[in-house]
């Protein structure tokens, strides 16, 4: 298993980067990274049971697709859906609410009551 486990984390760190969110520390592959080492076991005696394989190729078969930015070249973002006319610091802005929600800071009453957007 100890193999497939480093296959599995190299196929994961190998993912392109997010458009809207380029930070290194902010991407899928950390995620996964963490979902991954957590729920398989590293121990390389231990062998995978059926479900557990059929599950790691699941993964590996969804990775590969990911990787290959099939749907990217499919579907590509423009810069209009990247920074919309309409409010163009949207994702900056999702991102530092995201942010700010997970220091438990949020809004204050006047913002959320009068509905402020405010800056990035």
């Amino acid at each position: 298993m100890s193999g497939r486990f480093s296959q599995l984390l190299n196929l994961i760190r190998s993912l392109p980067v997010s458009p809207i969110r380029p930070e290194p520390n902010s991407q899928l592959s950390v995620a996964l990274e963490g979902i991954v080492s957590r729920n398989f076991p590293i121990d390389a005696s231990r062998e995978l049971s059926p479900s557990e394989e059929k599950a790691v190729e699941r993964i590996e078969s969804s990775l590969q697709h990911l990787k290959s930015n099939v749907a990217l070249t499919e579907f590509p973002l423009s810069n209009r859906t990247l920074r919309p006319s309409y409010d163009p610091v949207m994702y900056d802005r999702i991102v530092q609410g995201v942010e700010r929600a997970s220091k438990g800071q949020g809004r204050s009453f006047w913002r959320r009551f009068f509905q402020l957007r405010g800056e990035a």
